[in-house]
């Protein structure tokens, strides 16, 4: 059931279909999944959801083509991954790449996966804001 902070939760006895869960290995009283994209973050107190959001979400953006995966509640189930149940890190789709520090994740995305045009900038900067984003559009020019 998805809560109105962006969390679902999982009452006691209820079946959690996230089979990285660490709660799904023993019984609990309930417990609750990040909902934001891409975010493998579960725990079983509520208090800490408030924390998680304002803490991790309000200064971390999980690009796309990237997975994160909390230490203590999330298996990553990659059998080479060296972080896996002893360190929060994340993960790149694309190339398999792992890293702990978020600040790795803006580098990585820069020297490996951002396109480049003819003239040599990069793609994002030809684009206009509205390009493929019509509701960018809608909402600039709202009437009240």
């Amino acid at each position: 059931m998805k809560d109105p902070i962006g969390f679902l939760s999982f009452p006691e006895g209820a079946t959690c279909p996230d089979n990285s869960c660490s709660f799904n290995k023993a019984p609990s009283n309930g417990h609750y999944h990040c909902g934001h994209p891409r975010c493998h973050f579960s725990v079983g107190d509520v208090h800490k959801l408030s924390l998680h959001l304002r803490d991790f979400h309000s200064n971390v953006d999980i690009l796309d083509g990237y997975e994160y995966f909390d230490k203590s509640h999330a298996d990553c189930q990659r059998g080479n991954c060296e972080f896996n149940g002893s360190t929060s890190h994340f993960h790149c789709l694309r190339d398999g790449f792992i890293f702990s520090r978020y600040s790795s994740m803006s580098a990585h995305e820069t020297d490996c996966h951002e396109t480049k045009s003819i003239n040599g900038t990069s793609s994002d900067e030809d684009e206009k804001p509205w390009s493929g984003n019509p509701k960018f559009f809608f909402l600039m020019f709202k009437k009240n």
